[in-house]
């Protein structure tokens, strides 16, 4: 399997909340999310048990609060010029990113892909469960709900241009995001490695440049917890191909995120 690069090192644990339930992550390390964190545990043979069973209840949503008063504001800015910001996305536990991959996975290979070709395929645009900045409660994924659009699939490159449905959303946006602290994790620069071009996938910069850090410094451990989780296809998932897709993936992302 061709060797891939992306950045996701997560601290040693915490619970994450996704819609009224939180996954729990990784090892108790004192300092790291803390507001996040439901439980301690002790050992890393723990973890996999534990990621698997959704627990506790964290306030906002899953997203952090910082963040959603960053949002509320920019929300209200945009709605003056005739835009609705909308969350499609937001926050995302392991549990429910795993179920993005499992169905991307199965629909992949049940179409006749091996199962390398498959993880490919899924990590043009999804994450490996654990990898998620998602996860963190500092991103969004938007689209303007003035906008009609019939489309299934509503988070698309095609729809943010001038001229679509969501192209006076993005340019709004390229205008006034960073004024709120947000901006584009995964650019349309030329030369970027990693998960595609996504207009619609804002980080908040205050906070996300924190947990990138922690979560790069502690990416052995992470290694460890998404091995033991034994994800669909992973046998694939080698030491090699997370130090790749941490390099080209996670940490090849727009350069004022890091």
């Amino acid at each position: 399997m061709a060797e891939l690069n992306n950045p996701y090192a997560a601290e040693k644990s915490t619970w994450f909340k996704e819609e009224g339930e939180y996954g729990r992550w990784f090892k108790n390390n004192e300092g790291f999310m803390d507001q996040w964190l439901d439980e301690t545990i002790d050992t890393l043979d723990e973890l996999p048990q534990v990621v698997r069973n959704l627990m506790g209840k964290i306030s906002g949503g899953g997203i952090r609060r910082q963040v959603q008063a960053a949002i509320n504001k920019m929300k209200n800015a945009a709605e003056e010029r005739g835009i609705k910001i909308h969350l499609q996305s937001a926050h995302r536990d392991f549990s429910y990113q795993n179920k993005i991959w499992t169905k991307k996975f199965n629909r992949f290979t049940n179409g006749g892909d091996k199962t390398d070709v498959a993880i490919h395929r899924i990590i043009e645009y999804s994450t490996i469960p654990g990898t998620s900045r998602h996860h963190w409660g500092t991103e969004i994924d938007i689209i303007d709900a003035n906008q009609e659009l019939r489309e299934g699939d509503k988070l698309q490159a095609k729809f943010f241009v001038e001229g679509q449905a969501y192209g006076a959303l993005k340019n709004w946006m390229d205008e006034h995001a960073n004024s709120f602290g947000f901006y584009l994790v995964y650019t349309n620069a030329p030369g970027r490695k990693g998960f595609k071009y996504e207009p619609w996938h804002y980080s908040y910069a205050p906070l996300s440049k924190i947990y990138y850090k922690q979560y790069n410094e502690k990416f052995e451990e992470i290694k460890k917890v998404i091995q033991a989780s034994k994800l669909k296809g992973h046998q694939h998932i080698t030491d090699a191909f997370l130090d790749a897709y941490q390099k080209t993936h996670l940490m090849d992302i727009n350069p004022e995120l890091t």
